[in-house]
């Protein structure tokens, strides 16, 4: 019985190598395509042939059937057109031509048709990772990365994954013909950031199909965020300056004013324009500081750090800023008593130069008169006013300086009996 098997086994071998010399063609069709097989070395007059084809050695179609086949179909010239191909329609084709008058079936040729399908659905995962708003993954400078990748295609499948670095250096990571592959990346840097791509190709047919991720690596700065101010217009611009270098992409700053906890200014530092993306000044009006106040500058990253650096207003480092108001007050209170000064004094006689060439020797006496006495200018003409002020009458005369020590009103009742006409002289205050 053993030697009965290893003849039949023979037998089978045998005949599969004759049936694949016999082969004159590979026909590779994708699946649910339509695909046609050539009947090859026709005679001359083929018109008058009958044709069939046959599929693993038995008769599949023939031309003119009774009931034709939406599947299956014969041309004029002989060719298999096969419509919507399925997998069933794998395998080894032959035609065969007959002459009319009934004459044996000649082999007209061989051809074995394989159908492949895919590859389809390809799909690549990266865990763990964090999809930004433009389809762009990143992860955290020094994690674990796992990258799997898979596809469907018949009957097998190579899968391999690329990298593309930010150099334009492509290289193989990893390569395999199962229905999935993966690799991972240990303590991951900013080196291995690039465009992943995994690529699955039909082993039959050849046909491929890839996909892309563009992965970054994110890293907040490893030291602490600087603080710093100075003041640029004494005394009321004052700049605070936080900087926090060395980290991608860059952060946040914000600047805090510790005691009300309130954001005095924020906002991403990223410009594009410029190149001090990661420092963030801040211009404070000097009047709304105060001495022993603590300013924060907190700097937020996208992974999740968070650091801070302070300072206290001291007043020394507040002098620019109290000078300026003692300054304003100093300035402020001279104005308001030049002022009230000038407003109370309003209706005071203005002495000018013309009165500095008397001699203080001779005992010279300034009478003032008021204005509004009007019996004293009954005999005495004004001239016009020409600019709008009180005026006020003054009677000059000399008299010993013995008489100094009499009043006021004495000296004016004498004058009027001994001078019938008095010198009157005005001045425009």
């Amino acid at each position: 019985m053993i030697i009965s098997a290893i003849v039949l086994h023979l037998l089978l071998l045998s005949h599969q190598t004759v049936s694949e010399e016999q082969v004159q063609r590979y026909v590779t069709g994708e699946k649910g395509e339509n695909t046609t097989l050539q009947c090859l070395d026709q005679p001359v007059n083929a018109s008058s042939l009958l044709y069939r084809w046959k599929k693993n050695g038995s008769v599949l179609v023939t031309q003119n059937p009774l009931k034709p086949s939406e599947h299956l179909s014969i041309t004029s010239n002989g060719s298999l057109w096969i419509s919507g191909l399925l997998y069933i329609d794998g395998g080894q084709y032959e035609c065969e031509s007959q002459t009319k008058d009934n004459s044996s079936w000649q082999t007209l040729s061989n051809i074995l048709l394989r159908v492949a399908e895919g590859p389809t659905s390809v799909s690549l995962a990266v865990q763990p990772a964090t999809l930004l708003q433009n389809g762009t993954l990143y992860v955290k400078k020094g994690s674990d990365v796992y990258f799997n990748c898979s596809s469907e295609s018949f009957p097998s499948q190579n899968l391999t994954w690329t990298v593309e670095d930010l150099a334009l250096d492509s290289y193989d990571r990893a390569s395999g013909n199962n229905s999935f592959l993966e690799f991972s990346i240990k303590n991951i840097q900013p080196s291995d950031q690039g465009i992943y791509s995994c690529t699955s190709q039909n082993t039959l047919s050849k046909t491929t199909a890839n996909k892309r991720q563009e992965l970054l690596v994110y890293y907040a700065p490893e030291s602490h965020p600087g603080c710093s101010w100075e003041i640029v217009n004494e005394p009321l611009d004052v700049l605070f300056i936080c900087s926090w270098y060395g980290g991608y992409p860059v952060p946040t700053l914000d600047w805090h004013e510790v005691l009300e906890e309130h954001v005095i200014a924020k906002g991403p530092t990223v410009n594009s324009t410029s190149q001090e993306t990661e420092r963030l000044e801040v211009h404070v009006n000097g009047f709304i500081l105060h001495s022993g106040e603590e300013v924060k500058c907190i700097g937020h990253h996208v992974t999740g750090v968070e650091k801070n650096c302070s300072f206290k207003l001291t007043s020394a480092g507040n002098k620019g800023a109290m000078v300026g108001v003692f300054v304003s007050v100093f300035i402020m209170m001279i104005g308001i008593t030049i002022g009230v000064t000038v407003y109370s004094r309003r209706d005071r006689i203005c002495i000018g130069l013309g009165f500095s060439h008397l001699d203080d020797d001779t005992g010279d006496i300034l009478s003032l008169v008021d204005s509004d006495e009007e019996e004293i200018f009954h005999e005495t003409e004004l001239p016009p006013l020409s600019n709008g002020h009180a005026t006020t009458l003054v009677e000059i005369h000399r008299r010993p300086s013995s008489d100094h020590g009499d009043n006021a009103d004495s000296t004016v009742q004498r004058n009027d009996q001994t001078h019938p006409e008095p010198a009157q002289q005005t001045e425009d205050c």
